[in-house]
This record gives structure tokens, sequence and C-alpha cells, in this order.
């Protein structure tokens, strides 16, 4: 008989917590075709130490902000990307490309994604931790070319995001 008391003290806290109205959701993960595959980077530009852009095969251009300044952007001449889901590094330059991660290495600005600026050997840079990244559209990519820092910015900020589909297509 005793034990009946002693169940319900354990069941308790999960019927406290039941009835607890629910969390908010967190922000839906982006879909695999708004994600930038570094293996098909084509060209890329600096707008300042915080910021860049990239193009990609198949006509797809990408904004990416950074969560600190990154002053190796400015002088070396490669990138590559860090993956954060697998901690493998994708080689890229303008005109080189090689995936050395272990999945498809798709970035997407989740955590631990990151840029990284190097010579010829991706191991020699320091990498630098991605905030955000977002697709835009050729007119904006071409736009921020030949402009200051602070002009380049303001464009990138004033610009629509292309509508992207809810589901993943096979791209």
């Amino acid at each position: 008989m005793k034990m009946i008391p002693m169940f319900a003290l354990l069941l308790a806290p999960t019927l406290a917590v039941a009835g607890e109205p629910p969390t908010p959701a967190s922000p839906a993960l982006q879909p695999t075709s708004a994600c930038l595959v570094p293996d098909e980077v084509k060209n890329w530009g600096v707008v300042d130490q915080r910021r860049l852009v990239v193009e990609t095969l198949g006509q797809r251009y990408y904004d990416i902000k950074l969560t600190s300044d990154c002053s190796d952007l400015q002088t070396r001449p490669q990138i590559s990307f860090r993956n954060g889901s697998s901690l493998g590094f994708s080689g890229t330059s303008p005109t080189l490309a090689g995936t050395m991660g272990a999945d498809d290495g798709r970035i997407c600005g989740d955590i631990n994604d990151a840029v990284v600026p190097h010579g010829s050997e991706p191991a020699t840079g320091k990498a630098c931790d991605i905030a955000r990244i977002r697709r835009i559209d050729a007119k904006t990519f071409e736009g921020v070319f030949g402009k200051s820092a602070e002009e380049g910015n303001a464009l990138l900020d004033a610009a629509n995001v292309p509508v992207q589909p809810a589901m993943a297509s096979a791209d």
C-alpha cells in the first residue's frame, strides 16, 4: 500500500511539466537548396572584414556575414569552408574546388560553419565563423564589386532575399 503514494510522487513532476505551456519552436532550418555547396564556388569577393559574397555554379549567389572581423579575407588568395556539422573542410577558390569533408559539405550558416581564408594550403588559415548565409540575386552580387565597404553593405542589407521553396529540391 505504501507503493501507491511513492508512485504518485514519482509521477507528479511529469504531470507538472506536462501542464506547462509549450516552449516556442526554434527557427526552421534552411532548406538544402538555400545552402552553399563549396565544391561549386566559381567566384567570390570581399565586402569588408565581416562580409563576403560568393557565386556558385547554377547562377546561385550568396551573402555571407561573419561573427567577427576576418582580416585574412583581404590578404589570402583562396578560401575554404568548414562544415560545422562534420568539422570537415571543403576547399575552394575561384578556380579550384575539392571536397575534403566526410558529408556533402553544404554550408547553411549552422553552428561552427566557417570561412577559412588561406594560401596554397587550407590548413594554414584561421577559421572565421559564419553568422548568417543567405541567397541573393545576380544584380546584387555584381553590384557590390567596385563599391566601398559601406556602399556594399548598404546594397546587401537592402536586398530582398529570393523566396526559397519550403522543401529541399533536387539540385
